[in-house]
């Protein structure tokens, strides 16, 4: 197959046209692709695979106990390095890289004004610790697809404490 393409004025294109083209496209290949599928009743595949709501309540202290680990599982995991970033959150709080940047009279002020003059080199170790002592965030989630795994598990978990009651 051989693909050639050319510029087109707008007066030479018909969208209409494009637009049948690429859904007979479409539709020819749904239909070759639907040949080779295998054929399946949904009725039998209904009665074969049990209901979720009924694995739910024949194991109710099993799923807790799994939706629980897949909520909590990735900060028990990472304990260690949330207590390193934590502790070096708060040594950078202590010289004086706040949130809201250098603090007055802190001895990353002292530094900055003794050995910069007011100007900070970009790129340097300083100008990096006051980024990360601006932007630093320990509660900042980087994954949607993850946090949306980690909240259905907290739901699940919630309804089967409270199916326990």
């Amino acid at each position: 197959m051989r693909i050639v393409t050319r510029s087109v004025s707008p007066s030479e294109y018909d969208f209409n046209e494009t637009l049948e083209k690429v859904l007979q496209w479409i539709q020819t290949a749904l239909v070759a692709s639907s040949r080779s599928l295998p054929s399946y009743d949904p009725d039998e595949i209904k009665c074969s695979t049990p209901s979720i709501q009924s694995v739910l309540q024949a194991n109710p202290r099993l799923t807790l106990i799994i939706s629980i680990i897949i909520f909590f599982g990735p900060w028990i995991l990472l304990i260690p390095l949330f207590i390193i970033q934590g502790a070096f959150f708060i040594v950078l709080t202590i010289i004086g890289f706040g949130v809201s940047g250098i603090v007055g009279g802190s001895p990353a002020a002292l530094y900055q004004s003794v050995c910069y003059g007011g100007y900070t080199p970009a790129a340097s170790v300083f100008a990096c610790l006051q980024s990360t002592g601006a932007s630093y965030n320990g509660f900042t989630v980087s994954n949607v697809v993850l946090v949306f795994i980690r909240v259905l598990a907290g739901l699940v978990a919630v309804y089967m404490i409270l199916s326990m009651i």
